[in-house]
């Protein structure tokens, strides 16, 4: 009987580790580019953004696409005969590149200020595109659990929606904000279902949906940043910590699914 580790490099093959580098190297590389030009040239006065900035700020989220786009599909169990095999793991793995491509689009438009409503429109139908997937798998969480996971949530919003100072934004505020707890919450139970401690195989199965988990919560930790900097408090280094963790979440997200 193999082992967790054996059972990983039976899964996912002895490249894992080359095709780890290729993934996320370009990655971070990407964002950190995006993140510096986002320092080094501060938008404008009347502007969002500036011109190196938009020229850089979708190419992380472009290189995942082109990675996914390309996936071998022999990385999901997609096999009614592999062992620990799932047959909704396919359309989970769709939705997240459905999330994935709104999220670029979104990150596009929020360049532009006249184009707010499509930015966030779009995020919005990210994080649906994500719940969507993530919910396609069996519910597990007790409703206990579900109250744990939702208690960070239950505690910030009040303190944001205090602070705004725009009562006619608070719909919108509060149902992104629930949303997104809503993709947090299917994500914990997304890694909860697909990691029991009866075998090996499922085990293997298991971490790329925790990976996928800590996207989730790295996405919750970059709204919450936003959203704290924009209303709260002004964060000392508010663009690394809001980006940083955003590229970081959708990284994580995306990875998860294309080995799940």
């Amino acid at each position: 009987m193999l082992g967790p580790t054996g059972a990983i490099v039976q899964r996912f093959g002895a490249g894992l580790a080359a095709e780890i580098a290729l993934f996320w190297g370009p990655l971070l590389a990407l964002s950190a580019l995006a993140i510096f030009l986002r320092w080094r040239y501060p938008a404008p006065e009347g502007r969002w953004s500036s011109g190196p900035y938009r020229a850089t700020k979708c190419l992380p989220m472009l290189w995942m696409l082109a990675l996914a786009a390309f996936a071998s599909p022999g990385h999901a169990a997609s096999s009614p005969d592999q062992p620990g095999a799932l047959g909704f793991i396919h359309d989970l793995r769709l939705a997240v590149m459905v999330g994935l491509l709104l999220g670029t689009l979104g990150d596009f438009f929020l360049l532009f200020r006249r184009t707010f409503l499509l930015g966030f429109t779009a995020f919005a139908l990210g994080h649906v595109a994500y719940v969507v997937g993530f919910l396609s798998a069996p519910w597990v969480l007790s409703p206990t659990a579900v109250f744990a996971c939702c208690l960070p949530g239950l505690i910030y919003a009040p303190i944001v929606l205090r602070r705004n100072q725009h009562p006619k934004m608070w719909p919108l505020i509060l149902s992104y904000l629930m949303l997104i707890q809503l993709m947090l919450l299917s994500a914990i139970n997304l890694a909860v279902y697909l990691s029991p401690p009866s075998t090996d195989a499922q085990n293997a199965q298991g971490i790329p949906a925790l990976v996928c988990m800590v996207g989730a919560a790295l996405f919750c930790f970059s709204d919450a940043s936003w959203s704290w900097n924009r209303f709260v408090h002004p964060l000392r280094y508010a663009g690394v910590q809001v980006l940083g963790s955003y590229y970081a979440a959708q990284g994580a997200i995306v990875w998860g699914a294309l080995y799940l």
